[in-house]
């Protein structure tokens, strides 16, 4: 089994490349809407509803990234195709909408953020 090492995943937010991401996360779930009658004989019954899929990232931020919170297009409400990379050519392709951005400080450390969204439209798995 060949395993993947996370040092080799990344996000791009309209095809630009997030740079320091530590961590991202993709949530993917489907309804299953309960359609048990009385004809069940006592038995649940259920059939598949509808999809979804939201995510975020975490990241060091450096002068590019905090150029772009805001003016250059990542801020909550924007439409942006969000492209989390397992590798170089294994990658999920989605439509999102920014749900949130998080600049943390700490006196200790550096600058981070992070970003939540929640897609829109199918998602593209890897193939």
């Amino acid at each position: 089994m060949a395993r993947i090492a996370g040092k080799i995943c990344q996000i791009q937010a309209d095809a630009v490349a997030i740079l320091g991401i530590t961590t991202w996360t993709l949530d993917i779930a489907g309804d299953v809407p309960d359609v048990t009658g009385m004809d069940s004989s006592g038995a649940r019954a259920f059939i598949a509803g509808l999809t979804g899929w939201s995510g975020n990232f975490e990241a060091h931020m450096d002068a590019t990234d905090a150029k772009a919170i805001g003016a250059g297009g990542l801020r909550p409400g924007a439409t942006v195709v969000i492209k989390p990379f397992i590798s170089a050519t294994q990658f999920y392709t989605g439509s999102t909408i920014i749900t949130g951005i998080s600049p943390k400080v700490a006196v200790d450390g550096d600058v981070t953020w992070s970003v939540t969204f929640q897609g829109t439209g199918a998602l593209t798995y890897p193939v």
